[in-house]
């Protein structure tokens, strides 16, 4: 693949035309970008009715200018259900819950194609933080159950809720080992690239300090 080749995109947010370059050994992707639209990950959620994930990543190179570091943070809301009990009057609850999973890892340049970034991260140690004071019960189940008893209900799920996370984040950043043909807009804000498992194509816009 040319390093020099370039395609057009349509830019779908402003209505006109972006032109975008290939990624080349100049690390032009090097710095923190946020993906443009969260991730559904419902399907590797267990129970829930809703999931989704908005991705941040961050590169960071080193000296040599053959790879480096990277770190990967998502912003995860959920909303699932709980089984109902003698308080609820028969009804289900539903459960919505926000939170935060972090891993680090390193990247590198694939040596077969140089559009192409390896992302080697260490998900045994992906870190999951979930605040259970920050877990909300939707109606009807808030109006009629007193909130000590949520409370206790948060407290006896969130190890599960975590578990489950830690689990269908983990298959989800897999996704990210192999980063396929990595373009950038031509101002350096923008930036796509593709993911398997499904095949996958990706936006993401530069951070700014």
């Amino acid at each position: 693949m040319s390093k020099l080749s370039t395609i057009t995109l349509s830019a779908l947010a402003v209505g006109a035309a972006a032109s975008f370059t290939y990624c080349s050994n100049q690390a032009k992707f090097i710095g923190a970008w946020t993906a443009v639209n969260p991730t559904n990950i419902t399907d590797r959620m267990p129970g829930a009715t809703m999931a989704t994930s908005l991705l941040k990543i961050d590169f960071v190179d080193n000296l040599q200018k053959t790879g480096g570091a990277v770190t990967l943070n998502s912003d995860i809301n959920v909303t699932r259900t709980i089984d109902a009990d003698s308080l609820s009057q028969g009804q289900p609850y539903e459960v919505k819950f926000a939170a935060t999973a972090s891993v680090d890892g390193t990247w590198s340049y694939d040596i077969d194609d140089d559009d192409d970034v390896l992302l080697a991260l260490d998900l045994a140690k992906l870190k999951i933080d979930l605040d259970g004071s920050k877990v909300t019960f939707t109606q009807p189940a808030a109006t009629v159950v007193p909130q000590a008893h949520l409370d206790s209900l948060a407290t006896k799920y969130i190890d599960t809720w975590k578990r489950d996370l830690t689990g269908a984040v983990s298959s989800d950043l897999a996704r990210y080992t192999v980063i396929d043909d990595i373009e950038l807009s031509r101002d350096g804000n923008m930036m796509t690239f593709e993911i398997e498992s499904p095949e996958t194509k990706l936006h993401f816009k530069r951070d700014t300090k």
